[in-house]
């Protein structure tokens, strides 16, 4: 992994797995993510299942981490086992 000169311009090259993430900003996958959970989870997101969501993708526990930071600094936050996310 490596990051370029802004925040959160991290991009995930580590295993041939992530290859398909090659060229793409992190942020804009969060971004992206943001939105379908919004959607599926009408606000809030159980901890542990976003967890195995990134495990899934075989990013890991770290980007889950990196997931869940970016949503604080978008005004959600972690609350009994949940990340509440950010409103519209």
């Amino acid at each position: 992994m490596w990051k370029n000169e802004s925040n959160f311009g991290v991009f995930y090259e580590e295993r041939a797995v992530d290859l398909i993430f090659k060229g793409h900003c992190l942020e804009d996958f969060f971004e992206d993510m943001l939105k379908d959970l919004s959607n599926k989870y009408r606000g809030k997101v159980d901890l542990e299942v976003l967890d195995l969501y990134f495990d899934g993708l075989e990013l890991g526990r770290k980007a889950s981490q990196d997931f869940r930071d970016w949503i604080s600094e978008k005004g959600g936050y972690e609350k009994n086992g949940y990340l509440v996310l950010p409103e519209d």
